[in-house]
């Protein structure tokens, strides 16, 4: 995954986190649980458009700002993965896993 683009990471992050969710059904998790679910769904979606924005920037420039907005969001999904791992939706081994891929993420977009 060397030459692998941000937003090619994005996507299968995206793709993992989905799947590892997708037998979950939300509407039966205590609140909290369905406030983390809910909100790393969301976050997913939105590192992912950051990441083809600054894959599709046009300058320098627009490519920081698009950076300085995706790494805030992968450092709270890296927070979302870890309380729901406490509820066993995650395992250790997924969270180190999806851990490396933000931490891929974050050094394609410097």
């Amino acid at each position: 995954m060397h030459n692998t683009s941000p937003l090619a990471l994005a996507k299968d992050l995206e793709t993992r986190i989905r799947g590892s969710l997708r037998d979950i059904d939300v509407s039966e998790v205590p609140k909290e649980q369905h406030e983390h679910i809910t909100k790393l769904r969301q976050l997913v979606t939105d590192s992912k458009l950051d990441a083809r924005d600054y894959e599709y920037a046009e300058t320098r420039e627009e490519q920081v700002r698009h950076a300085k907005a995706v790494k805030p969001r992968l450092e709270e999904i890296r927070q979302h993965m870890l309380r729901l791992s406490e509820y066993n939706m995650f395992t250790a081994i997924e969270i180190a896993e999806l851990g490396a891929l933000i931490e891929q993420m974050i050094d394609k977009l410097r």
